[in-house]
């Protein structure tokens, strides 16, 4: 699955597969949920290996439009740096 299939396949995607995706990739991602906040209660974060570039973060109230937003910055930087 390519990084395009995922952005557009977000609304309808598991996270089973959506972690599937990172399998094969050199960078990280991780997911991380604050616990009982009234906003932002999600932490997304993707590291690059080898400081390709640095670390992108969003904190979101809304998981699925924080994975929206998180994948295109993503997607950007990956073009900027040919990586």
């Amino acid at each position: 699955m390519t990084l395009e299939v995922l952005i557009k396949q977000l609304p309808n995607i598991n996270l089973i597969d959506f972690f599937k995706f990172w399998e094969d990739k050199q960078d990280i991602f991780m997911i991380k949920h604050d616990g009982p906040r009234e906003k932002d209660k999600y932490t997304l974060i993707i590291l690059a290996k080898n400081s390709r570039f640095e670390s992108i973060r969003s904190d979101c109230s809304n998981l699925q439009i924080g994975l929206g937003k998180i994948l295109i910055e993503y997607q950007e930087i990956l073009k900027r740096f040919n990586a």
